[in-house]
């Protein structure tokens, strides 16, 4: 048997090296940490990661609370008059980020100089999402029901009367994913309204977007 030519032994270390080329580019990636894989990389709150932002669908929401009304009129000034407030409405999505927030207002309150007042509003708010807080702000309309001094034949008496109010209103909020569960929210309220009469008002709510 003759020796092996010097063009032989060529060809097959190359031969050899392009198998071995081969198979290191057919290496398999490395299998992701056991930690990883049994307790996957989430965020805890607000549930769903950090870049959860608005809703993906419809959902009403209901809350409760309080809050101090001041207004200034033609017959009197009252001063942060506490009284209980209702919200409610609709979250529709709009955008990833934006949301159009439709809610109604009921507040009522009663002092000795005021009287019984209950200021009932409707908003059409923008909300805009980041996490688990939002930032939200609207106009809107509202009817003012409220009691002022009169004199008569019987002397001073106590008259009620209606008034309407344009308003502005402005609330940061805070509330888990309403996509997975009925959520837990809370708002804080900023509200100016002016007609005849001059209205602000300071509302903190709690309730839950379903």
């Amino acid at each position: 048997m003759s020796a092996p030519t010097p063009a032989l032994l060529l060809a097959a270390g190359l031969q050899l090296g392009l198998g071995f080329a081969s198979a290191s580019a057919q290496v398999p990636p490395p299998a992701p940490p056991i930690a990883r894989t049994i307790f996957p990389r989430t965020s805890a709150f607000p549930p769903g990661g950090s870049n959860l932002t608005a809703v993906s669908r419809a959902h009403a929401f209901l809350a409760g609370g309080g809050g101090l009304l001041h207004w200034d009129s033609l017959n009197e000034t009252v001063l942060m008059l506490p009284g209980w407030l209702l919200t409610g409405g609709v979250e529709l999505p709009a955008s990833r980020s934006w949301t159009l927030v439709p809610r109604a207002h009921l507040y009522g309150g009663r002092g000795v100089k005021a009287g019984n007042i209950h200021w009932t509003r409707l908003a059409l708010d923008g909300r805009l999402s980041t996490g688990s807080a939002y930032l939200e702000a609207g106009l809107g309309m509202g009817v003012f029901d409220y009691s002022v001094p009169v004199h008569d034949a019987f002397g001073k008496q106590r008259e009620q009367r209606l008034a309407g109010t344009p308003f502005i209103q402005v609330l940061v909020g805070g509330r888990r994913d309403p996509d997975r569960s009925p959520a837990f929210m809370v708002e804080a309220i900023a509200v100016i309204g002016q007609s005849v009469e001059t209205l602000m008002g300071l509302e903190l709510v709690a309730g839950f977007e379903f």
